[in-house]
C-alpha cells in the first residue's frame, strides 16, 4: 500500500495515498488522494480504487471482443474465425478501442457505419460491395449481441441500428456448360494433377477444401463413391484438416465410371499409400489457379473461379432435369433454394443422376 502521513498537516485528516495505475486506455497514471483520518482509511481507498479500475477494464471494448473471439473460435471453422478476426481488426477495433462498451450508443454506431462502411474510392465510388458491407455490419451486431447476452451491457445499442448492405450479391456468376468443361479439360492434360482434380470438381460439385482433404480411404472404387467427411485449409504455413462446412456436407458422392477410373489410376501411381494419406497432398491453390488460367487462355473460355466449378455442376445437373433434392444431397447443400419443392431423395433418383452423367461422358475418352 502507498499511504503516507503528512506531518505538516494541521487538522484531523493527515493521511493521503499516492500510487500508480494503468487506465482503460492503457496509459500510466498517478493517483493522489488526501484527507484521510487514519492510515487504514487511506489504504482502503487505494484498494477499492484499484478494484474499480480493474472492474472497469473488463468493460473495455477490446477486452469484450477478445472474449467474444475466444468463445466464437470454439464453435466455428478456422477459416471462418480468420475472416471474422480480420474484419474486426480492420473495421471495428480501430473505431472503439479504449471505449467502455457500456457507453457506446446507437448514434455512435450509425456514425461508424457512415465512416467505415460507406467509404469512397479515389473515383468517388462506393469502395465496398453491398454484400461485404452487410457482412461487416453483421459482425458488429454479433459483438454487441454477445455483450448483451453475456451481461456486459444492459441495453443493446444495435437493437435500433439501421440494417445496411445487401444479402444478395450483384455479382454475375459464370458457369460452364458440359461442352465448355470437356474443352477445358482437354486443354489442361499437361497439368496432370490439376487435370485429375478438375475432373472431380466439375463432375462431383465438391468444394475445393473437400477435394484437397480427400484421403485414400475416402475413395471406394468398387462402389464408385467418395466419402466427404472433412475439409482442408492452409493457414500460416500449416495444414489443417477439419470437419466439413456443415452437418449436411458429410455425405457420399456417387462417381461416373470415368472419374472413378481417373482417381484409381492416380492413387496407384503412389507407392503403397496409407489409407490416411491425402490423395492430392501435392496440390495447392496457386497450382490449381495456374492450370485454370492456362485452360481459359488456350480455349478462350470466360474466366471463372475454382468454386464456379461447383456452380457449373449444379447448373448442368439442373438442365438435365435432375430433381433439386438429389442435387442438394450430392453437393451437400441443405438450402431452400435447392430443396424447396422436393422432399425425398431416392436410390432411383441417384441411379438416374449417374446414368445421365455417364451419358454425358460416354464420348469423352480418358487417356
Amino acid at each position: 500500500m502507498s499511504a503516507y502521513l503528512n506531518k505538516n498537516h494541521k487538522g484531523n485528516n493527515p493521511w493521503y495515498v499516492k500510487f500508480r495505475y494503468t487506465d482503460q486506455e492503457g496509459n500510466k497514471q498517478v493517483k493522489v488522494q488526501r484527507g484521510f483520518r487514519t492510515k487504514a482509511e487511506a489504504e482502503e481507498f487505494e484498494k477499492r480504487f484499484l478494484e474499480d479500475v480493474a472492474k472497469d477494464k473488463e468493460f473495455n471494448f477490446e477486452k469484450v471482443v477478445e472474449f467474444y473471439l475466444e468463445t466464437a473460435k470454439n464453435k466455428i471453422r478456422l477459416s471462418t474465425a480468420d475472416t471474422k478476426e480480420a474484419i474486426i481488426n480492420k473495421f471495428i477495433l480501430p473505431a472503439f478501442t479504449g471505449k467502455d462498451i457500456r457507453d457506446i450508443t446507437t448514434v455512435e454506431l450509425i456514425k461508424w457505419q457512415n465512416k467505415y462502411l460507406f467509404e469512397k474510392d479515389k473515383n468517388g465510388n462506393q469502395k465496398y460491395k453491398d454484400t461485404y458491407i452487410k457482412t461487416v455490419n453483421n459482425q458488429l451486431r454479433a459483438i454487441f449481441n454477445f455483450a448483451f447476452l453475456s451481461e456486459y451491457i444492459s441495453k443493446n445499442p444495435v437493437s435500433n441500428l439501421p440494417s445496411v448492405g445487401s444479402k444478395e450479391s450483384k455479382r454475375k456468376y459464370i458457369t460452364w456448360t458440359n461442352e465448355d468443361i470437356k474443352l477445358f479439360l482437354d486443354n489442361i492434360r499437361d497439368h496432370e494433377d490439376a487435370y485429375i482434380a478438375y475432373n472431380i470438381l466439375f463432375y462431383t460439385g465438391l468444394r475445393k477444401g473437400e477435394l484437397l482433404a480427400l484421403t485414400v480411404s475416402d475413395f471406394d472404387y468398387e462402389r464408385r463413391i467418395l466419402h466427404i467427411n472433412k475439409t482442408y485449409s492452409r493457414r500460416a504455413g500449416e495444414d489443417y484438416v477439419r470437419p466439413p462446412k456443415t452437418e449436411h456436407s458429410d455425405r457420399h458422392v456417387d462417381l461416373p465410371v470415368f472419374v472413378a477410373d481417373l482417381i484409381q489410376g492416380y492413387i496407384e501411381l503412389e507407392y503403397k499409400p496409407s489409407p490416411t494419406q491425402r490423395i492430392f497432398q501435392s496440390l495447392s491453390d496457386s497450382f490449381l489457379d495456374t492450370a485454370l488460367n492456362a485452360g481459359c487462355k488456350r480455349t478462350g473460355l470466360p474466366k471463372i473461379r475454382i468454386h464456379d466449378s461447383r456452380h457449373s455442376h449444379v447448373t448442368n445437373l439442373s438442365e438435365m432435369n435432375i430433381p433439386l433434392k438429389e442435387i442438394g444431397d450430392r453437393v451437400g447443400q441443405k438450402s431452400k433454394n435447392i430443396t424447396l419443392h422436393y422432399a425425398h431423395s431416392t436410390d432411383k433418383g441417384k441411379a438416374e443422376l449417374i446414368e445421365k452423367l455417364e451419358k454425358e461422358g460416354s464420348n469423352y475418352n480418358v487417356k
